[in-house]
């Protein structure tokens, strides 16, 4: 500033000098720090838009795929449901929901499982189970899954789990058993059919055996004194071709059974044996040998007897078409071994032309057949039996010529020799 004397002439300027380094450094950091700040609430702000987006999305989701959530407090039995979950089990928003009126809500043929499940969960098992729910009268199914948080001291604290509604889905999939059972039995009529040379065979033969003997019988008793011993033991041979002709009938109704049988406990070499004895006369007027090799340590298995006669018999047949033009050299092998997964193998292995690789991948496709007039179900149907037995069908070339078509079945527990 301008500095003056006491008779007012300037004599100079005053100046001083200050150090603000620190105060300039202080608002740089300042403005950083404003900067990241607003950085970061932007930051933040974008993740609670995604977020929320997120939410929304699963949410979506969720309704689309009908899955809702839910979170039971165990020690004050205190239930919470997502409102997916309230419209699954069409109840009102405000409804004071526990654990007995979510079993309330239950099928009652399902809640001994839910029951007995839930108790379960309660002591560390997994709890994933599918059943039934009433819903105004009506029948839902649901899938739910849970999972229980424990104390330090092992006391269970809450269940924290899904629900889902695969009501649709349990319709898919019993039209599709509906359609699995209609077509099993076009092709058990198909397989009655090709059997029906061979069935009036062996019911012509016992028929024929009785009525030669009753003749007989009939000419012992016109004679003045008859042989007893000799009369018995022909009513013996009445009885027994009887029971023989009686013995196929039934075979055949077995075949023709719309539902099939129950699922028994058995020796797979004694139902391959019974089932080559309903072909063999087939394969005698063939030309056709069936020999049949079986591992004697082999397991029991779990099955449907009247549907794996049907795959074999089809096997058969079709090994016996494959080798209808082939040389004298015609043979059909039936084995029955364990394979390296501890499951039980059944192969039909024929002599005859082989198949194409370009047509082994087409075989089990349905309506597709290399037999003139074949429906192509055959196969097809035969892996769909195997598949819910829990087993795979296959097919291969033989060393021999000729095919091997395999199927594998599912050892019976506690039957390992």
């Amino acid at each position: 500033m301008p500095v003056k004397d006491a008779s007012g002439t300037f004599s100079g300027y005053r100046a001083s000098n200050r150090d603000i380094t620190e105060r300039k450094l202080a608002e740089e950091d300042l403005g950083r720090s404003r900067r990241a700040l607003e950085e970061e609430i932007d930051r933040r702000r974008t993740a609670q838009e995604a977020l929320a987006e997120s939410e929304a999305d699963l949410k979506r989701a969720q309704d689309v795929a009908a899955i809702g959530s839910w979170k039971l407090d165990i020690p004050g039995d205190v239930l919470t449901w997502s409102d997916a979950v309230y419209d699954i089990f069409g109840m009102p928003r405000d409804e004071d929901l526990h654990y007995g009126s979510f079993l309330e809500a239950v099928h009652p043929d399902d809640r001994d499982l839910v029951k007995r499940s839930w108790r379960l969960a309660l002591g560390g098992v997994p709890y994933d189970i599918e059943h039934r729910i009433l819903v105004d009268g009506a029948v839902k199914w649901v899938r739910e899954k849970a999972e229980v948080d424990f104390s330090p001291d092992g006391s269970p604290l809450t269940g924290t789990g899904i629900v889902q509604d695969i009501t649709r889905r349990k319709a898919a999939e019993n039209e599709q058993h509906k359609l699995r059972q209609s077509l099993a039995q076009v092709s058990q009529l198909s397989t009655a059919g090709e059997l029906t040379t061979t069935l009036a065979h062996e019911i012509n033969q016992p028929l024929a055996a009785i009525l030669a003997n009753a003749q007989a019988a009939r000419h012992m008793i016109d004679e003045p004194r008859p042989d007893l011993a000799e009369l018995r033991e022909t009513l013996d041979d009445i009885i027994s071709d009887d029971k023989r002709a009686r013995e196929v009938v039934q075979r055949v109704r077995g075949i023709m059974k719309k539902d099939g049988g129950a699922f028994e406990r058995m020796e797979i070499a004694g139902l391959i044996q019974e089932t080559v004895r309903l072909v063999e006369k087939e394969a005698f007027i063939r030309n056709v040998g069936i020999r049949m090799e079986s591992d004697p340590s082999l397991p029991q298995v779990v099955v449907d007897r009247i549907q794996i006669q049907q795959v074999l018999i089809n096997l058969l047949f079709n090994a016996m078409e494959a080798m209808a033009d082939g040389g004298p050299d015609r043979g059909i092998t039936v084995r029955s071994a364990m394979n390296d997964e501890g499951r039980v193998v059944v192969a039909v292995e024929d002599t005859g032309k082989g198949i194409a690789p370009e047509e082994a991948a087409q075989l089990f496709e349905p309506f597709y057949t290399t037999k003139q007039g074949g429906l192509g179900l055959g196969l097809s149907i035969s892996r769909s039996i195997v598949e819910a037995h829990g087993g795979k069908l296959f097919v291969r070339p033989n060393p021999r010529g000729g095919a091997v078509f395999s199927f594998t079945l599912q050892a019976a527990q506690g039957s390992a020799r």
